[in-house]
């Protein structure tokens, strides 16, 4: 009986609280380790996390990583992409040969940072994350468009659109000090104006919406590895 090789991965679920158990393989006669893939980490909020997507391989990290052949760790925290150090750290010293990062609507919504501290905060935040990782592309993301968020004032005096302003001046001073392996991805270039029938509330994509953030995300974030490490897969 001639023998078959198959990778077999495991979506755990973005939604509620998983349990496992014991994996049972039938039939199989070796387990082993797959080929190795390039590692990404994306950290976001819950339009990162996807809670509404059609399910936990079909959110749009999931659909990304598995068109481009990488290792998805997705950091994608439902309300609390913060900017929060210990994330920081944690991306640092985790292995990694792409990190996109999420920012701006849950700053937004808790009105977390003013003017005048969100750009130090995300400064802060890239700078922590490439210590660990030099030379490794990480790519900022600014909201998708939030109809709701985009000229109304939060509790700061900020809106979606400013916030957008002040990660895109944060990320080009950075290049400007010598961090030239950053990249940006204006996210209404992902879901944009005139497609709010893709929200399913206003804010949070649809599960087809999430889909299509994936169609255009793919070679977005593709363009952004370098070759040598792509081919590897």
């Amino acid at each position: 009986m001639r023998r078959e090789r198959k990778r077999v991965r495991i979506w755990l679920p973005q939604l509620g609280f998983p349990r496992l158990g014991p994996v049972r393989l039938f039939g199989a006669t070796q387990l082993g380790p797959g080929a190795p893939q390039p590692r990404w980490i994306a950290y976001g909020s819950s339009i990162t996390q996807c809670t509404g997507a059609h399910g936990p391989s079909r959110t749009w990290p999931a659909l990304v990583a598995a068109a481009n052949g990488w290792d998805l760790r997705c950091l994608g925290f439902a309300g609390q992409c913060q900017l929060d150090p210990v994330a920081a750290r944690f991306i640092r010293d985790s292995s990694a040969e792409l990190i996109s990062l999420r920012l701006g609507a849950n700053s937004y919504r808790r009105a977390t940072f003013s003017a005048r501290s969100f750009g130090p905060a995300v400064t802060g935040f890239i700078q922590t994350v490439l210590d660990g990782h030099p030379g490794v592309p990480l790519v900022a993301q600014t909201p998708i468009t939030y109809p709701g968020g985009e000229s109304e004032l939060n509790a700061v005096g900020l809106t979606v659109a400013d916030l957008r302003a002040l990660l895109v001046e944060a990320v080009e001073a950075l290049r400007d000090s010598g961090y030239d392996n950053l990249h940006l991805i204006d996210g209404r270039t992902v879901l944009g104006p005139g497609e709010e029938a893709a929200l399913a509330d206003g804010l949070h994509p649809t599960a087809d919406g999430y889909e299509l953030m994936a169609t255009r995300l793919t070679p977005l974030l593709g363009a952004c590895l370098p070759a040598p490490a792509a081919a590897e897969t």
